[in-house]
């Protein structure tokens, strides 16, 4: 009886308490399903996509939690993590931020205007091209930021103990493949 019904169980992605991810659970249960009639390629890519798909729901669950309990928005949580690690003074142009995020300028003048008004970060004139704009971290978008990154040490030592530089360049390199080939 080692049929799909019996094989989920064993192959089930979970969450961070325990829950599996509704996308994770997506591939694993159709892993097992066709676990007898696919090849050994077909397993390991559907087990694949489940596995980056759970990580994906984890990561998404954190920001979440993070913004839950700051009040502010995700993608507030987002900017202030990449001004903070710009520069030393905490000034970044406000498209290299819009860049890194991946988002319209329509939408990074929302967030940047929340900010303001929050006030996490001040707009100020780039002194080099008059037609752009930096946003520097205020004080209090400062402190934030540092408190995230602190709150985030202990899973980034973790993550450090459990795997090799060796490792670490193994995995960067199959991620990356895999990326391309999914282009």
């Amino acid at each position: 009886m080692g049929g799909p019904a019996s094989s989920r169980k064993n192959v089930r992605s979970k969450g961070p308490r325990g829950a599996a991810s509704v996308p994770g659970r997506f591939y694993t249960v159709l892993a097992g399903f066709e676990e007898a009639q696919d090849d050994l390629r077909q397993q390991y890519r559907r087990k694949t996509l489940a596995v980056l798909q759970s990580i994906s729901s984890r990561l998404q669950k954190i920001a979440a939690e993070h913004a839950a309990e700051t009040g502010f928005h995700v993608t507030d949580l987002f900017v202030l993590g990449l001004i903070y690690r710009s520069t030393d003074d905490h000034v970044a142009r406000v498209a290299d931020v819009q860049h890194g995020l991946g988002i319209t300028a329509g939408g990074m003048t929302r967030r940047l205007d929340s900010m303001v008004a929050s006030g996490l970060v001040q707009r100020e004139a780039d002194p080099h091209d008059k037609r752009a704009w930096r946003v520097r971290l205020t004080e209090t978008g400062a402190a934030l930021a540092e408190q995230l990154y602190a709150s985030a040490q202990a899973r980034n030592d973790r993550l450090h103990a459990e795997f090799s530089v060796k490792e670490w360049q193994e995995l960067i390199t199959l991620l990356e493949r895999l990326d391309r080939v999914m282009e």
